[in-house]
Formats: C-alpha cells, sequence, structure tokens
C-alpha cells in the first residue's frame, strides 16, 4: 500500500499557529508581493462565506468585506514541515515529500512494526499532532499499477516498475475518500474503507 498524509492548507495553517484566534474568523493566506493577486489557503469561516482558494484578491474581499488576510510566511512554514517529516521519519516511517502539506511512504515496512495497516496510519496521525487537522489514506498497488479501490486517484496511472519515485508523480489525490479524520467520531465502510479516529 502506499499511503498519504495531507494536510489541507498548510502554509495558511503554519501562519496561523502564530495567530490562533484567527483560525475561527473569515481568514485567507494572503499573495505574496509582486505575484499575481490570488488568495491562497481559507479557513472554515471564510469558505462558509462564499471565499475560495485561489479567488482574485479584490473579488474575496467583495464577497466577504471581514475577510482576514494572513500574510505568508515561509521561513515558519518550513521548518513546521521539517518538523512533521522528522517526526515521521523518528516513527518509522521512510518519507517521500511532495509538496509543504503533503507526504507520501510506503506502508510494508511499517505494517509489520505497528501490526496492520490500521496501526500505522494511526501512528502517523499521532506523529504529526492534533493540532494539523490532518487527512490519511492509503491505496493499493496491483501488478505495479496504483489501484483506486481504497482511494479515488486521479484516471491517469502511472508504472512504478523500475521508475524509483513514478508512484508519487501518479498518485496526486485530488479527493480521499478513505482518510482518518482527527476529532471525528469512528466509522466503518467496506468501500471505501474509512477509518476514525477521536
Amino acid at each position: 500500500m502506499i499511503a498519504c498524509v495531507l494536510i489541507p492548507g498548510f502554509e495558511l495553517r503554519a501562519a496561523l499557529r502564530k495567530q490562533p484566534a484567527l483560525a475561527l474568523r473569515a481568514a485567507a493566506l494572503s499573495p505574496l508581493p509582486g505575484t499575481e493577486p490570488l488568495i491562497g489557503p481559507v479557513t472554515a469561516e471564510a469558505e462558509r462565506l462564499g471565499v475560495r482558494p485561489g479567488m482574485r484578491l479584490g473579488e474575496a474581499l467583495a464577497t466577504c468585506p471581514e475577510l482576514v488576510l494572513v500574510e505568508q510566511d515561509p521561513a515558519t512554514a518550513e521548518q513546521a514541515w521539517e518538523e512533521i517529516l522528522r517526526a515521521l521519519e523518528d516513527s518509522g516511517f521512510a518519507v517521500d515529500p511532495a509538496q509543504p502539506g503533503c507526504v507520501y511512504f510506503e506502508t510494508r515496512g511499517v505494517e509489520r512494526l505497528y501490526g496492520g495497516l490500521e496501526p500505522a496510519l494511526k501512528r502517523a496521525l499521532s506523529a504529526v499532532g492534533s493540532s494539523w487537522d490532518v487527512k490519511i489514506g492509503a491505496a493499493r498497488r496491483s501488478d505495479s499499477l496504483l489501484g483506486s479501490r481504497v482511494l479515488p486517484w486521479p484516471n491517469v496511472w502511472g508504472r512504478t516498475a523500475g521508475r524509483p519515485g513514478a508512484w508519487r508523480e501518479a498518485a496526486k489525490p485530488r479527493e480521499y475518500a478513505a482518510v482518518v479524520r482527527r476529532r471525528r467520531s469512528s466509522r466503518r465502510s467496506s468501500s471505501p474503507r474509512r477509518w476514525g479516529t477521536s
């Protein structure tokens, strides 16, 4: 199995660690100076009020006049991401980061270490920490092709045989149906599989 740990809106979450009260307000990551005026990730409250990531700044402010723009802090985000990767590695996961907030790893070794897939995924969540609202999922590989039984991956599959890192290129998740979400009660379903932790 290939697992993916995803922290939606990672850059915004990292920037909000210095201003945690803004996490409950309508807020969005502001564009960097000199770049196209498109906002980055948004909080749940901003999304509820109609603001979406990638909106033009003017449109976002017109949609939600009380929107708070959070300045990007690349150094803080990088440090937080390095800490997360180190925590996963210290727990025995051989990580392959795709971008800040998204990391893949093979589960075969850690399944043996932790006694199965679900305990391994729970251990990965524990390593990342409860403050990030982490999502995690796992997909099967069959005959060197990525399968889609557990997670709905994109329609383009990459052959993995003989190409290191090819599974990572192919397995860019659009949506995680099999997820372990923090702060949700346990639920189970046979297809797709779902796990929950408290």
